[in-house]
């Protein structure tokens, strides 16, 4: 057992046996959220290991959780698991090898675009329109939405529809 935890014991008069309920408690209480919260930053593959991060770093800070009312308990959970997931990534980042980068090719990079325009040509005039300004030209939503005189929420929503409907058209070559 590591020495921080062993004095907080003997500070607190907790034994093993106490600690484990503190956590078990926690454990029951806020495993399947914090893990499902996991699973949407990181995918399944590092879910468990980021729950397990985090409750190692909750039992390292007993003290602190111990002072913390209940209702902000899953809070500070939630941050602590937020912040070995950023952690993580950060390490990941750093961790990059040059065998690992990949240089787009010339021929991909206009395969890609030419790709892009025969998908844009599904959409409408508007939708076009609103995808060129902002790839393109790129525009942020604010300034698409002062030339078009139409809200910046507008132009972000119509600016998703036009995505989503570029993404199914790609899906369906695909299968075709």
């Amino acid at each position: 057992m590591d020495r921080y935890i062993s004095e907080w014991l003997l500070k607190e008069n907790l034994n093993e046996w106490g600690i484990r309920m503190v956590l078990d408690t926690l454990y029951l209480q806020y495993s399947k959220e914090l893990r499902s919260y996991a699973k949407n930053l990181s995918g399944v593959s590092e879910a468990e290991d980021l729950v397990q991060e985090t409750f190692i770093k909750a039992m390292a800070n007993l003290d602190v959780l111990k002072t913390i009312p209940e209702n902000k308990k899953r809070a500070w959970l939630y941050q602590v698991l937020k912040n070995s997931f950023i952690d993580r990534k950060r390490k990941d980042k750093s961790n990059v090898s040059l065998e690992t980068c990949h240089e787009p090719s010339y021929e991909e990079d206009i395969f890609s675009k030419l790709e892009v325009q025969q998908l844009m040509s599904h959409l409408s005039p508007e939708l076009q329109d609103i995808v060129f300004k902002k790839y393109w030209m790129g525009m942020t939503s604010v300034e698409i939405a002062k030339s078009l005189s139409i809200p910046p929420g507008t132009v972000r929503y119509r600016l998703h529809n036009a995505i989503k409907i570029m993404r199914n058209k790609k899906r369906r070559r695909k299968y075709v």
